[in-house]
């Protein structure tokens, strides 16, 4: 397993640096994916204003805040001009 599996409780900039890092464009199932696969099933991430999402819900919560762009219909890449810097 990997370390990161081992960890339960992320921050959702957690999420978004692995996004960078891959830079792929991906569905909105795609990207739950990822971050199960990445964090594990019972990871859980917060926010400065949320706790305790599960994948979908972080995803969810991303776009709310448009940290997301549809690059092609259906597919969607990290919007990198729309970070919080912090």
């Amino acid at each position: 397993m990997s370390p990161e599996k081992d960890q339960l409780d992320f921050h959702v900039h957690d999420v978004l640096a692995m996004l960078a890092a891959e830079d792929c464009a991906l569905t909105v199932a795609g990207l739950q994916r990822a971050v199960v696969e990445k964090f594990g099933m019972s990871a859980r991430f917060s926010s400065c204003s949320a706790d305790g999402m599960d994948a979908k819900e972080a995803i969810e919560f991303l776009f709310a805040r448009q940290k997301f762009f549809e690059c092609s219909p259906g597919q969607f890449k990290l919007n990198s001009g729309n970070s919080c810097g912090h």
